[in-house]
């Protein structure tokens, strides 16, 4: 099988059967039937195929490891397939390359390092993951979000105030950091925990750890840790942090069971996306006699918790930051409100959690904005740019009433930068010719819905679109975010098995799609695309495709025909486009 023919479709409907026997297995203690799906699905083609799709599709897949290799056309993809395909039949003969070391900044001045393997490495660790996830994911914490399917860091911090925003909640709060997690992971506890049932797989494994780093020229081999960058470093980072809030509970639970008896609950609350985890107790006191315990969890896995970053304070006297989001519990007086608010009620609290975007991620956004304005000089271009930037700001911090109303109230900064930029590029325009030319009253979709605006900044296109001779750019409008009023993820689901996952795919977020043409496409088709029937905002870049084509539009000039617009993968649309070649050239002869 070539992975240019590949069907998608059956392909991905082939893995998530055997993920869900392979899951369903798992939880029956039948670890020989385990053993056999797992070897099915590693040396299938079409896991190979899949994971050469996710490589050569994700958004670092123009970032070349140490060799300068990238998949872009169809030949190097196929290419690559059957490279990783040789591997994963004979797991004996893999030899991970040298992993490149770079370095980031990160916002306290440190720097951070990130380990950049091949783009050969990276698929086959894409394929291991595909047999490794699903056994994980039955063992994860319930109220760990980090890196796992259909969750995110807005279910984490939409968890975290379930968990706080009752008025006899508990209200210490412990906010630990790991240090540097990442890299000092014990490779021996990670080997030991990884669910993998042949000895040969466990060896592949160890080489991926055991991969020699350069740096700056210096070559080393790493004796613990894991590279950020790798694609399964967030599994390695979840084996290593799971059973930490079944352990925490448990040891409440001994601690408070002469006072609150057997059935007692301790309200003790562990919330965690990757490395950042919050832990809630009813008093300081509870949570000092669990620190220990915590300690111990980690230095069993070459952990520890940085004592610079962590604190331990009341929720009630002192806001904290997570995720990015400011927390900050107030009280809050429901008879101030108007009768029907809230005599209708059945509860009444006394007590609101206001989440909004930390200052230091405002004071980013705005230092952003200034430098996208001040390089660039044709509009055109800047709109894209600053389309980019805050479509997928606002969709991220925009999760609750409070924090999109913060959303909301950054609009009049942007646009402010904006006409002094149109300013500054047209000094002698009148100033009321600008404002009718670049920033009329203008309606559009965005997010959902139709809105109407003034003072819409719009620039004439450079895009090639049919029957649109005026069409123009329009930049993100900040001031008609709203939340979207996503329900707290069910606890317990698992997304590798059938009932389960249909819960989980019925929540649609938010998506940073590249315009409200393309996401009034997508909801259309449900967030589907037709070709490979995987979800749209799966991270894959999104392409508009016309029937029929632009081309025959152009050449039969019938200025009233009308185009219908399907969205697809930036893959499937290119195979679509080679499939109808090659039908016109059979059609041909």
């Amino acid at each position: 099988m070539k992975f240019n023919q590949v069907n998608w479709k059956s392909a991905y409907e082939w893995l998530r059967k055997k993920q869900a026997l392979l899951v369903e297995a798992y939880k029956k203690g039948n670890y020989l039937k385990v053993r056999h799906l797992q070897i099915s699905i590693l040396k299938d083609f079409r896991t190979t195929a899949i994971a050469v799709r996710r490589v050569t599709t994700s958004s670092s897949s123009r970032t070349p490891g140490i060799d300068g290799v990238i998949a872009t056309t169809a030949e190097e993809r196929e290419a690559l397939a059957q490279q990783v395909y040789s591997i994963v039949r004979i797991p004996s003969i893999y030899k991970p390359s040298t992993v490149k070391r770079v370095w980031i900044p990160k916002k306290d001045g440190s720097q951070r390092p990130l380990g950049i393997p091949t783009i050969v490495d990276r698929a086959v660790q894409a394929v291991y993951l595909e047999a490794i996830d699903p056994l994980v994911e039955c063992n994860a914490c319930k109220n760990s979000f980090g890196f796992r399917k259909f969750r995110s860091a807005q279910d984490a911090v939409l968890a975290l105030r379930g968990k706080l925003i009752h008025p006899k909640a508990s209200e210490w709060i412990l906010n630990a950091d790991i240090m540097k997690c990442f890299d000092r992971i014990n490779h021996d506890f990670l080997l030991r925990s990884i669910p993998v049932y042949r000895k040969v797989d466990r060896n592949v494994l160890r080489k991926m750890l055991k991969a020699k780093i350069i740096d700056m020229s210096v070559v080393t081999t790493p004796e613990v840790g894991t590279p950020q960058g790798s694609i399964i470093s967030p599994l390695l980072c979840n084996v290593a942090l799971n059973g930490l809030e079944e352990m925490l509970k448990a040891k409440a639970i001994e601690l408070c069971k002469p006072i609150l008896g057997r059935r007692g609950n301790p309200k003790v609350h562990v919330v965690r996306y990757a490395d950042d985890f919050i832990i809630i107790g009813p008093s300081k006191k509870m949570l000092k006699v669990l620190r220990p315990h915590i300690e111990n969890f980690l230095a069993e896995r070459g952990l520890e918790i940085s004592k610079a970053k962590s604190s331990l304070f009341n929720i009630w006297e002192q806001e904290f930051e997570f995720l990015g989001f400011s927390f900050n519990k107030k009280r809050f007086n429901y008879k101030k409100r108007s009768e029907v608010s809230w005599v209708k009620r059945s509860y009444k609290s006394t007590s609101r959690i206001i989440i909004k975007p930390s200052d230091d991620n405002l004071g980013k956004l705005k230092n952003k904005i200034r430098d996208l304005i001040r390089s660039h000089t044709d509009l055109s271009t800047l709109v894209l740019k600053l389309n980019d930037y805050l479509r997928g700001w606002a969709m991220y911090f925009a999760i609750t009433g409070d924090s999109a109303e913060r959303v909301r109230g950054m609009h009049r900064f942007v646009l402010r930068q904006c006409w002094d930029k149109v300013l500054k590029l047209h000094p002698v325009t009148p100033r009321k010719t600008l404002r009718k030319r670049f920033f009329p009253r203008h309606r559009f979709y965005q997010l959902g819905r139709y809105v109407e605006r003034s003072w819409v900044f719009s620039v004439p296109t450079k895009l090639e679109r049919p029957s649109m001779s005026d069409a123009k750019l329009r930049l993100f409008n900040l001031d008609s975010v709203r939340a979207p009023g996503k329900a707290l993820i069910p606890t317990g689901l698992n997304a590798y098995e059938k009932a389960d996952r249909e819960r989980l795919e019925k929540r649609i977020l938010y998506t940073n799609f590249p315009s409200g043409t393309v996401e009034k496409i997508c909801r259309r088709q449900k967030f589907i695309c037709p070709v490979c029937g995987q979800s749209l905002s799966n991270g894959e870049n999104i392409e508009v495709h016309h029937l029929p084509s632009l081309k025959d539009s152009r050449l039969l000039a019938t200025p009233n025909a009308q185009v219908k617009t399907v969205a697809l993968h930036k893959l499937c649309h290119s195979r679509m486009h080679k499939d109808l070649q090659n039908c016109s050239e059979n059609q041909r002869f």
